[in-house]
Formats: structure tokens, C-alpha cells, sequence
């Protein structure tokens, strides 16, 4: 009977002005309880200046009790031990050795992610095929401290004279089903943009998800109103093809941003996929312990030939 509290013996104990019984009732049954006072004054000596020692009237000494024996307790001469005043050296304890000083990594210069045209139709369906996203996929494998998670995924970026489409390829592990709610900390996908035509512009963060929904977040500083236009005409769908990896698509319209296209223009971009099973954040650029959406330390998009 693993797990059965059998042999328990709880006597002599004294309980004034509290709850002393917390014992759960299915393990009452298995243990041994006795002789304690309970709901009744145990007459302390003095027991405002902590002295508890018990009065000769006090109505436990009918159950057992014993005068603690006050004078035995505490140092004492023995060879065998120190005693009071102790005159021999006490021995010095070491200095712990000096922690090294964690380096912080460097931003260095924004990495820069070349999205080529669209030549082909586009099924925003969340099944990534080989004629629609041909061409080599950018790998999304750092921290946010930009080390490697061991647990990459793959997406292709590409855009024309209306939108930008991105497809994300996701293994996310086995060791927990993959998530359909619609809520960050679980299995989902982020792309966090701004446009950079004016400073203040705000950095617009669209999240999807394993079952098909997407949202426009705040989190970044976005008004509602800023972040309801965000998703004006956004399409986004997923799939999950096996057990532990799921895929999905994105339509982003250039309008829905306020931005203006244009061959050769650069965007602070960023694409981050969390994956609960490993507890993951798996990033494009990692952000330096910044939140995932702070392109501070993200990465530049820009439209290629």
C-alpha cells in the first residue's frame, strides 16, 4: 500500500487557542492519536514572557507529561565536546570563490533577412507545398540570449506589390500535445513588424495559433485602434500534419501596416515560435532577454529581388 500513512503516532502535544487537528480524516484511521491537550489551558508560568514551563496545576500532567528538564539541556563539560568559554581557535571558513561575471552578449549589427518576390500562387490553407514556397527557408533556432534551442523551425518569407507571406514550419516535441488555445504562453507563432517610416510608429504583433485563429496584440504598445487595423485583411491558416509539428501560413497586406513596398526597403522584423511541449521560445533574432516582439534587438526584413 504505497502511499498509505500507517504507523504515525501524534501524543503530548499541547494546543491553546488554535486548530490543532489538521490530520486529514482518511489518514486519522492508519496513525495512533493520544494524550494530547487540546482546547483547554495548559496553565503556562508565564507565557507572555515565553516561559512555558508548566504550573503544578496544569491538567497535562495527567496525561503523561514531564517536566522538561531545562537543567540538562545546552552545553556542558565533556571532554569529548567544547565548553563555554570556548578556548581553542575556531577555524576560519573560506571565502567562497568569486562567481565569474556573465558576459552579456553584444547586439552587433541587426541580421537582415532577404525576402524574395512571390512568382507563384499562394493557398493560405496551412499546408506548406513545395511549389508554392520554393527556395531556400530561413532556420529559427535562437534564445532569446541567441544561443541555439536544439529544436529549430524553418520559414520562407516573400512578398509582392499587396502583402507579405510567410510559412512556418514547426517541430515542437512529443512530450506534451500540441495546444489549440489561443493564448501566447502555449504553442503559437509571432511576427512582431514595424513600419519605419516615422519613429513613433508603433510595432504591430500578429500571433497564430495550431487551430487556425490568429490575434492582433497590444503588448507591444499598440492602441486598439492601432492594432484592429494591424489585422484589416489578414489570412492566416494551420495544420498539423503529424503528432509534435504543426505548419501555418500567413497573408500580411502591406496596407493593413501602413507601409508602401518597395525593392530594396528594410523593416525591423522579428518571427518567434513558442513550443510548450520543450518550453521553448524559438526565435528568428533572439532579443538579448528582451520580450520577443522588441525589435530593439530584432532583425531587419528586407524586400529583395
Amino acid at each position: 500500500e504505497p502511499g498509505v500513512p500507517k504507523g504515525n503516532v501524534v501524543e503530548r502535544n499541547i494546543s491553546w487557542n488554535s486548530k490543532f487537528d489538521r490530520i486529514h480524516g482518511k489518514a486519522k484511521e492508519f496513525g495512533t492519536i493520544r494524550d494530547n491537550l487540546t482546547d483547554d489551558d495548559p496553565r503556562f508560568r508565564n507565557a507572555k514572557k515565553d516561559d512555558y514551563r508548566l504550573r503544578k496545576d496544569s491538567p497535562a500532567w495527567a496525561l503523561g507529561f514531564k517536566p522538561i528538564p531545562w537543567d540538562r539541556i545546552g552545553v556542558y563539560r565533556d571532554p569529548a565536546r567544547a565548553t563555554w568559554p570556548v578556548r581553542h581557535k575556531v577555524r576560519p571558513i573560506d571565502a567562497p570563490p568569486k562567481a565569474e561575471a556573465r558576459k552579456k552578449p553584444v547586439a552587433g549589427p541587426p541580421p537582415v533577412l532577404k525576402a524574395s518576390q512571390r512568382t507563384t500562387p499562394i493557398a493560405v490553407d496551412g499546408i506548406i507545398k513545395p511549389e508554392e514556397w520554393s527556395g531556400l527557408s530561413t532556420v529559427l533556432d535562437q534564445g532569446l540570449g541567441r544561443s541555439p534551442t536544439g529544436l529549430p523551425s524553418k520559414a520562407w518569407v516573400r512578398w509582392d506589390k499587396d502583402a507579405l507571406w510567410i510559412a512556418i514550419d514547426s517541430p515542437v516535441g512529443t512530450a506534451a500535445p500540441i495546444t489549440k488555445e489561443a493564448r501566447w504562453a502555449l504553442d503559437a507563432v509571432e511576427v512582431a513588424i514595424r513600419n519605419p517610416a516615422a519613429k513613433g510608429n508603433p510595432i504591430v504583433v500578429l500571433r497564430g495559433f495550431p487551430a487556425g485563429t490568429f490575434l492582433s496584440s497590444t503588448e507591444a504598445g499598440a492602441t486598439a485602434a492601432q492594432a484592429k487595423q494591424a489585422s484589416q485583411g489578414v489570412a492566416f491558416a494551420a495544420t498539423i500534419p503529424v503528432p509534435g509539428r504543426w505548419q501555418c501560413e500567413w497573408k500580411i497586406p502591406f496596407a493593413s501596416l501602413g507601409l508602401a513596398p518597395g525593392k530594396g526597403k528594410r523593416i525591423p522584423f522579428n518571427m518567434t515560435v513558442r513550443k510548450n511541449a520543450a518550453k521553448l521560445w524559438v526565435m528568428w533574432s533572439g532579443t538579448l532577454d528582451l520580450a520577443t516582439w522588441d525589435l530593439q534587438n530584432g532583425g531587419l526584413l528586407e524586400l529583395a529581388n
